[in-house]
Order: structure tokens, then sequence, then C-alpha cells
């Protein structure tokens, strides 16, 4: 199926929005790092990273569009990251970036999303340290699809402790086709005085949160082993960790996920092994848990004038999609629908593509975006009718950046 004209109207849409400048970022961008480009920048613009580029970096206050310049594998870099202070109609996408993994101390987020009233997506990133490695503070609407975050892995001589993978304080987030994966506690260790320590959960909820995992893969680390304390005698082994851990306020929305917990630290000589996690530890949070089918969505990009790229859907047989796409972002869940929608108003449909044996894909192609217009942005998602069942659930998001043929 092709919908280059279609896809060509939502890029007028989104062009009429704004007229987004192109920052180039790498050993032949024009900015060497992504800091310095994100200085310059001005809202709206896209940031455009070779791979193996990109630097730490913090984005206060700026609606920015940061893409790795691949798919797949090849991947822009970054050690740690902030997005904070966005205002209600701002947001920034980071998509296609792999952490680079350092000597951590914990307990220290090395990515933190704090204080944002706007969007906040993120999209096929692999986030691998800290304690814990993704946190989401006071902030109202952020999405991971197709990222993989996993909690710090302690080195012993640098580090006292270990991290979930993910942590929501105050926050709605959204977790679709993403796989989230605590650390396991640490050891302890013989003849001295360090005990093991719990293992980590994939995802750490408190206060207000609400949270939604669909179609996600959520982890807990392995419990520290026990130890035979030169004073005291046997420590025994610690308690696995939660795939998901809820306190206090917090709501969790699960729908065709994989729950793991931790196992639990082994024990030594006389001392007892530690017990297994729970798939979910809520003792005072509340969840809902469904096992429909969830539809994941990938698509290609940066797509450049000229190219074709592709929107593949993967989920259940036997039901029509309906795509749609628009320039700007409103993560909205809905329990009816199974999910979360992304796409607002101005909303352009994309038609309608069958799933035959539960797979679909569309060719995806653009022409000249105009002579003004370096770059536009799009969000696009799909929803599941089912006539026979009178359902639907809405698939994944994906974000398509369309450039210029010059980049």
């Amino acid at each position: 199926m092709k919908i280059a004209p279609l896809l060509a109207v939502a890029c007028i849409s989104a062009a009429s929005r704004a007229h987004a400048d192109v920052r180039t970022v790498g050993p032949a961008g024009q900015y060497p790092d992504l800091q310095s480009a994100i200085d310059a920048a001005s809202d709206g613009d896209v940031l455009l990273v070779a791979p193996g580029a990109g630097g730490t970096f913090t984005v206060d206050g700026k609606s920015l569009v940061i893409a790795g310049d691949g798919n797949g594998t090849v991947k822009g870099s970054f050690g740690t990251f902030a997005i904070r202070n966005l205002g209600s109609a701002q947001s920034v996408v980071l998509r296609n970036f792999e952490q680079t993994a350092s000597i951590g101390f914990g307990p220290t987020p090395t990515c933190r999303i704090e204080q944002c009233a706007g969007s906040v997506f993120v999209e096929d990133c692999v986030l691998v340290d800290g304690d814990p490695t993704l946190l989401v503070h006071a902030s109202s609407a952020v999405e991971l699809a197709r990222c993989t975050v996993r909690g710090f892995e302690f080195t012993p001589v640098t580090s006292t402790s270990s991290g979930a993978a993910v942590e929501a304080v105050d926050a709605a987030l959204h977790v679709q086709s993403s796989t989230l994966q605590g650390a396991d506690g640490k050891d302890g260790v013989n003849f001295s005085v360090q005990a093991p320590h719990p293992g980590e959960p994939g995802l750490r909820v408190s206060g207000t949160s609400l949270v939604t995992a669909v179609g996600a893969v959520l982890i807990g680390g392995d419990g520290g082993d026990g130890a035979w304390a030169h004073i005291g005698g046997c420590i025994n082994g610690e308690v696995g960790g939660a795939a998901i851990e809820l306190h206090d306020a917090s709501t969790a929305y699960v729908r065709d996920c994989a729950l793991q917990a931790g196992a639990g630290g082994a024990g030594t000589s006389a001392c007892l092994p530690g017990s297994s996690g729970l798939p979910i530890d809520g003792p005072v949070g509340s969840w809902t848990l469904s096992s429909a089918t969830s539809y994941r969505m990938t698509s290609t990009s940066p797509l450049r004038e000229g190219q074709t790229g592709m929107l593949d859907i993967t989920g259940g047989a036997s039901a029509l999609f309906f795509l749609s796409a628009s320039p700007a972002p409103a993560p909205l869940f809905s329990a009816g629908f199974g999910g979360t929608w992304v796409p607002s108003l101005p909303l352009v449909s994309l038609g309608a593509l069958p799933l035959p044996g539960g797979y679909g894909a569309v060719n995806i192609s653009i022409g000249e975006l105009g002579p003004l217009v370096q770059a536009a942005a799009l969000y696009v998602q799909g929803v599941r009718i089912d006539g026979a069942t009178l359902s639907a659930y809405v698939s994944s998001a994906t974000h398509v950046v369309l450039l210029d043929a010059a980049y």
C-alpha cells in the first residue's frame, strides 16, 4: 500500500504550523555537540545528529526534535540528559540514541525529565546507566516507544547500590513496546559488614503518578546473594525486584505485557536464599491488568525528499487499521481504547490498512516539502477496529522526521 499523496497532505499541514530550521550535529555538521546546537536553536527546530555524535545535554523550556540520523543499530550517542520546564504547548522528541555507559557512583539518575507540562516523546533509544536510569518527575505527558532501559549494574569498588530502570514520581508516563529491566541487587561480601541489596524494579511508580504499559517487557533484578559476616554470622540472600513497584496514590494500567519478577539471591553456607519478587508489588497503589493483544508500529525516520520508507504494524490478525498523523502531540490515555492516543488536532487520515496474519506494511514517500521548508515532523498512530467484537485498540505511536533533500 502506498500513501504518498496523503502523506504529502500531512506534510503541508505540519509545515503550515512552523518553518523549522535543521541544525546538524557531528564531525561534519554545523555544531560539534548537541548542547551547542540546543543553545543556538529556536522553538520547533530539528537537530539532526550524526551516528556516534551527541554528548551530554540539557533542554530547558524549548520545543525541539532531536533525531539520530540513522535507523536500527546506527544511533546517536549521549552520556546523560535532562529535559525540563516545558510549557503546555511545547514538546520534545528524542529518537534513535544510545547512552554511553559510565562508571557510576550512585544513587544518581543520569537521564531526567522534570517539570514538563508539555509532551516528551522518546523513541528507539537505549538507556543503560543510572539509579534510576530514567527519572520522570512532575511531568504530565511522557511517552517511551520501543526503548530499552536498564538499571545501573553496580561496580563493586565504585558503587554502593544499583538502580531501577525507570522511576515515575507525580507524573503521567506511557510505555509502549519497550523493555525496562531493573538491576540486580548488590551481593553481600563474606567476612565484611556489606549486606546484600534487594533486586531493583523495572518500573518504580510513586506519588500521584498514572502509568500505562502496553506491549512492554518489565523485568525485576535478582536479589543480592547472601554472605557470612565476620560479626553476626549469617546474612541471607535478598528478595528479587518486582517488575512494577507501586507506592502512594499511584495507578498503573497494564495491557499485553510480560512481567518477570527477579529471583531471590542465593544463600551461602548455612544462609538462606532470598524470596522471589512479585510481578506487581503494590502495597498502596492500584493497578489494572488486561491480556488484550497490543499493536506495535515502527517507521523509517528521518525520511528525506525523494526517499521511500516504511510503516510496519504487527499485532492481532483479522483486524482493520485506520492510520492517522498529526504535527503535534497530546498524549491521552483511554482504558476504552486500551492505551494512549498521541496525535492531536489537526489530524490527517492516512487511510486504512488490513492486517492479514497480524502484519501490515505501508510504503511512505514524500515529494517537495516546499521552498521555505527544511523539515516537518509527524506523529503517526493507528487504531484497530474489529467489527465482530465492536472493540477498538490503539497501536503504539511513532514519530517521523521529514527532511529537505539537502540534508
